[in-house]
């Protein structure tokens, strides 16, 4: 495929990609710096770009994507996305989200209900989201304290989603336009508030987004599950089916 029919091309999926902590910390949420430098190397050398929130919800709104397009996002706001992947990301001209848990900005990801054996790494701080933002990093909310927001009585539901948005948008002066479900538990009554609250909404469920997906629960992929191998090949056939394998083992587990 040349690359003007690339461009004229439609993709009915769209992968959103969600990283965490970028660092060399052995922990469930971290992704080593070589292993993220390899990945975004490798979708910038098959010629992918990042999709702004506008490109991806007229997408979904129209039935597809240009081609060989991604969503990206870190979720928490670990401190390692300003000091270790931006430089990357700005290097191949990609664009990101990430979604921060207001009461926690500056601090360490220690939130309660976090496990003992999750390592504490630090967190952005407002300065540093002003200044990352300032550079084309969108800001997400993912809640007041990361907390399993299903479980709340509605009135700290609201809490958590909606006086977030307020926090960080009276914090960095720019409008909130996108929410993550701290550890993806979602409802339909929680979707219910998050859609009249924010124009997108993402969950953890393995799979590609399509023009079906519901905005207030958009699925993304991890990146536990993305190598340079798998990005070279992100638009293939076979990764589709790897990642259905993958969801099938998860719901085995009961993750």
């Amino acid at each position: 495929m040349t690359s003007t029919e690339r461009a004229e091309a439609v993709s009915r999926r769209l992968p959103i990609l969600t990283f965490h902590d970028i660092s060399e910390v052995r922990s469930p949420v971290a992704v080593a710096p070589g292993t993220f430098a390899d990945v975004m190397a490798a979708l910038a050398s098959q010629g992918w770009r990042t999709l702004s929130l506008d490109e991806l919800l007229a997408g979904r709104r129209d039935g597809g994507w240009p081609a060989r397009t991604f969503f990206l996002t870190f979720d928490d706001g670990f401190a390692s996305l300003g000091e270790v992947a931006w430089p990357i990301l700005e290097r191949h001209g990609f664009s990101a989200t990430v979604f921060v848990v207001s009461n926690w900005v500056g601090r360490t990801n220690d939130w309660p209900g976090q496990p003992a054996w999750i390592p504490r790494r630090p967190l952005l701080d407002w300065k540093d989201l002003t200044r990352l933002r300032d550079r084309g990093l969108a800001v997400g909310a993912h809640s007041m304290s990361h907390p399993a927001i299903p479980d709340l009585a509605p009135a700290h539901q609201a809490v958590e989603v909606v006086h977030s948005r307020r926090v960080i948008e009276d914090r960095l002066g720019a409008p909130v336009q996108m929410f993550s479900y701290p550890y993806g538990r979602t409802s339909a009554r929680l979707e219910a508030l998050v859609g009249e609250t924010y124009q997108a909404a993402f969950g953890t469920r393995l799979a590609f987004a399509t023009s079906t997906s519901r905005p207030t629960a958009l699925e993304r992929i991890d990146a536990h599950y993305v190598t340079s191998s798998i990005a070279r090949g992100l638009d293939s056939a076979w990764t589709e089916g790897y990642l259905s394998l993958r969801r099938l083992g998860r719901g085995l587990r009961g993750r």
